[in-house]
């Protein structure tokens, strides 16, 4: 830790970074560029088992956050206004703001939690509710593959929910679910701090969250007809195509018993995604919720019994596509490996140059000389 530390002073100074007074001059890509190689040491000390409080909640790594957040956090509200993508046709059609967001904050968000640092949780605390009020209630939804019909149609929900829909009306889930998560790992932060501790903005969020929360993975796991479907990747047992419209409780069902595809469609039918990941995590900080913050967040006890059953699923999903193997350290040590999801991915097309080596494109006479099977995994660190 006292390495890291150090790593970022250092950085401060090749920044050029003032210690004491504030970094409005100093830009927004060097600030960025710092803030994201801080919270990258973040991660990692907060994955570290020999990480503690005393050397990770270093007053100085403190400071240098508190230099760099606002000018930061100010570009973050641009983006949850919907300011920060203009100029990418493809993103005005994504709501990836929600992704980003996300991906720029988490690791922070868990830096105020294990160090209380109340400033900057509360900071993001409204950063995310800022980006809650985006969010639009209604009982419309566009559908890929619904049951019967065409590639994409427009239909009515069973009620009014809210939803994050893009420039076009479409939910992206990745985005959404992505989100949704930093959303709960704020919310049972919040809910570990002492209630009579907890100020009126942590209480107003932990109401807000629940709401949004249950309002989301309730559509997502439980709806009759729901927006999960494998179609559109061409996955057919004999012949015909799955069936479009799941839930993702039974998408999950599905996929623990393979039944998105047989051997001749391509082989990431019944993979687990980062949706999928993300759906599950946070449910189970929904559910946490319940615990810790029984006032604030209270789901029926039909729901709640459903959510456990559904969070049994997934926790099924995840014990079945984790594979252990024996490999050496640098140092020639027998190690054990994980691997999640092995070769599930192989026939996608991301993966088409695996294993190839040559300096120049290759042609496909030089793609057909890979050995097969391919041997790979994905790396899931970034959605945990």
């Amino acid at each position: 830790m006292v390495v890291f530390i150090r790593a970022a002073v250092k950085a401060c100074r090749f920044l050029r970074i003032p210690w004491a007074a504030g970094i409005q001059s100093t830009g927004m890509v060097k600030t960025s560029f710092l803030l994201s190689f801080l919270i990258l040491m973040l991660t990692i000390c907060l994955s570290s088992l020999h990480a503690t409080e005393t050397t990770f909640c270093n007053p100085q790594l403190k400071n240098i956050i508190h230099q760099l957040w606002p000018d930061v956090n100010f570009k973050m509200k641009e983006w949850a206004e919907g300011k920060g993508y203009v100029s990418d046709s493809f993103v005005r059609s994504h709501p990836y703001e929600l992704y980003d967001i996300q991906l720029h904050t988490v690791s922070l968000l868990r830096y105020a939690g294990c160090c209380k640092d109340l400033e900057i949780l509360n900071s993001l605390l409204k950063l995310y509710m800022q980006v809650c009020n985006s969010l639009e209630k209604t009982d419309r939804y566009i559908f890929y593959y619904y049951p019967g019909g065409p590639r994409r149609s427009e239909h009515k929900l069973d009620k009014a929910y809210l939803i994050w829909k893009n420039r076009e009306g479409v939910e992206f889930m990745l985005n959404s679910s992505q989100f949704l998560y930093a959303l709960s790992e704020a919310a049972v932060i919040v809910a570990g701090i002492t209630p009579n501790q907890r100020s009126p903005l942590m209480v107003g969020f932990l109401e807000k969250a629940a709401r949004i929360l249950n309002n989301h993975y309730e559509r997502w796991c439980f709806s009759m007809i729901g927006p999960f479907q494998v179609q559109g990747w061409g996955c057919k047992v004999n012949g015909r195509y799955i069936e479009s419209g799941l839930n993702h409780w039974d998408f999950l069902k599905k996929k623990l018993h393979g039944s998105l595809g047989d051997e001749n469609s391509p082989s990431y039918c019944n993979a687990v995604t980062d949706t999928d990941l993300w759906i599950i995590t946070g449910v189970a900080n929904l559910l946490t919720l319940t615990r810790k913050a029984p006032v604030q967040v209270r789901l029926s006890r039909k729901f709640t019994k459903k959510y456990s059953d559904y969070l049994d699923t997934g926790l099924s999903v995840i014990r079945q596509r984790l594979s252990f193997t024996e490999l050496e350290d640098f140092s020639g040590h027998k190690v054990q490996g994980v691997d999640f999801d092995a070769n599930v991915w192989n026939d996608h097309p991301g993966r088409r140059y695996v294993e190839y080596s040559g300096t120049s494109f290759p042609s496909e006479s030089q793609l057909k000389q890979v050995s097969y099977p391919l041997r790979t995994s994905w790396d899931i660190s970034h959605v945990l």
